[in-house]
C-alpha cells in the first residue's frame, strides 16, 4: 500500500472514531436532559402564590359546614368607616351571606342549575330596576349599578351569587306552578282553598242616612221566603253585583275585611247571614258550596301564589334545619395565629 493509501485510511478511521465519539456525547446529554425532564414531571409543582387569605383568614360564620370567611365580608365595604359603623355593616352583610349560601344550599339539594345567560341577563335586569326612581326594591334611583354596589357593600361576585339565587328560586316556583293541574295537587290544596275562597252573594247598604233600617227590611224579605238574587237586585246599593243578583264570583273571603270574611265562613251554603256592619256599611252575606271546578279554577289562578308560598315554606323549614354558627358559637379551630391572641 503507497504511503498516500495508507494516509487516506488512517484519516478516515480517525474521523469515524472522532464521529462515534461526538454521537456517544450527544446522546449521553439527550438522555440527561430527558430524565431529568421525567424527574420533574415526578415533583408536584409548587403554586407561585400563596392560597391567600381564604386558607388563613378568619372564619365567622358556617352554614352546615361551609365557611364564611372575614376576607368575604369586608370585600366591598367601604375603608373609611368608624369602628361602630363598621361593626353594623359587617353584621349585616354577613346575615346577608348566611342566607345566600342557604339559598344555594337549598337549589342545590333540588338540583336546580342556573346557566350563564338567564345569569347576565338577571344582572341586566337588576342594574335597571335599582336604577328605576321609586323602584320599591333596593330603593331605586341609583345613578349606576357600581354605586349600588358600592354604598350597600357589595362585590360583583356577591350580586352574581345573588342573582342566581333568585332565579333559581323563580326557577323552582315555575316547576310548582305547571304541576298545579294534578289531581294529587288539587286534593292537597282544597282544605286551604276552601278555607281561604268562597263563591258568595251579597247585599249592600252605603248611600243611604237610613241604611241599618234598609238593611233590616232586606233582610226580613229574606225571612219571609223571597230570594236572595231578587232582593239584591231591588235593594242593594253595591253597583258591581246588584244586577248579578248579588253575585261577587270566587273571592277570597276576607276580601272585605276580617270581619266580613269570618262570617261569611261560617254561613252553612244556601243560607244567608243577619245584616252586619263594617265601617258605617251593611251586608247581608250568603255563599253556596264551592264545586271541584271552582277549586280548579280557583288553583289555576292562584298556582304562583300557592306555589312562592310553598317555595318559601320549605325554605324556612330548610333554613331551620340547617346548622348555622356564627360568632361565640364556632367551635373551629382558627389557621390564623393572630387570630386567635
Amino acid at each position: 500500500m503507497s504511503i498516500y493509501k495508507k494516509a487516506t485510511v488512517n484519516i478516515l478511521q480517525f474521523k469515524k472514531r472522532k464521529m462515534n465519539k461526538w454521537n456517544l456525547c450527544i446522546g449521553i446529554w439527550i438522555f440527561m436532559l430527558l430524565a431529568s425532564t421525567m424527574i420533574y414531571a415526578e415533583i408536584p409543582l409548587k403554586p407561585t402564590t400563596q392560597p391567600a387569605t381564604k386558607l388563613s383568614g378568619r372564619i365567622l360564620a358556617t352554614v352546615a359546614g361551609e365557611p364564611i370567611y372575614e376576607v368575604d365580608v369586608l370585600d366591598g365595604l367601604p375603608d373609611d368607616l368608624f369602628e361602630s359603623q363598621l361593626s353594623e355593616k359587617k353584621e349585616n352583610k354577613l346575615t346577608r351571606l348566611i342566607k345566600t349560601v342557604v339559598h344555594h344550599q337549598f337549589l342545590k339539594q333540588l338540583k336546580i342549575a342556573v346557566y350563564d345567560p338567564e345569569i347576565e341577563k338577571g344582572l341586566a335586569d337588576f342594574k335597571r330596576m335599582v336604577m328605576t326612581p321609586g323602584c320599591s326594591c333596593h330603593g331605586g334611583g341609583y345613578k349606576s349599578l357600581e354605586q349600588f354596589m358600592a354604598l350597600n357593600g357589595y362585590t360583583l361576585s356577591e350580586l352574581r351569587q345573588s342573582v342566581t339565587c333568585d332565579i333559581g328560586l323563580k326557577l323552582y316556583v315555575d316547576q310548582l306552578t305547571k304541576a298545579m293541574n294534578s289531581p294529587e295537587v288539587m286534593n292537597k290544596y282544597k282544605p286551604q282553598i276552601e278555607a281561604d275562597f268562597i263563591k258568595g252573594a251579597l247585599i249592600m247598604f252605603y248611600k243611604n242616612r237610613d241604611k241599618e233600617q234598609l238593611a233590616n227590611a232586606a233582610w226580613q224579605r229574606l225571612q219571609n221566603g223571597e230570594a236572595f238574587d231578587k232582593v239584591a237586585r231591588e235593594a242593594s246599593e253595591d253597583n258591581a253585583s246588584s244586577y248579578k243578583g248579588g253575585q261577587v264570583g270566587l273571592v277570597r273571603a276576607n276580601y272585605l275585611g276580617s270581619k266580613v270574611g269570618d262570617v261569611w265562613r261560617k254561613i252553612e251554603p244556601d243560607s244567608y247571614s243577619k245584616p252586619i256592619e263594617r265601617y258605617g256599611n251593611y251586608y247581608i252575606l250568603t255563599r253556596t258550596k264551592l264545586t271541584d271546578d271552582d277549586i280548579s279554577s280557583i288553583l289555576k289562578k292562584e298556582a304562583y301564589n300557592l306555589a312562592s308560598d310553598q317555595v318559601s315554606q320549605e325554605l324556612a323549614v330548610f333554613e331551620k334545619a340547617t346548622v348555622i354558627k356564627r360568632g361565640a358559637d364556632l367551635d373551629l379551630p382558627s389557621s390564623n395565629p393572630e387570630a386567635s391572641r
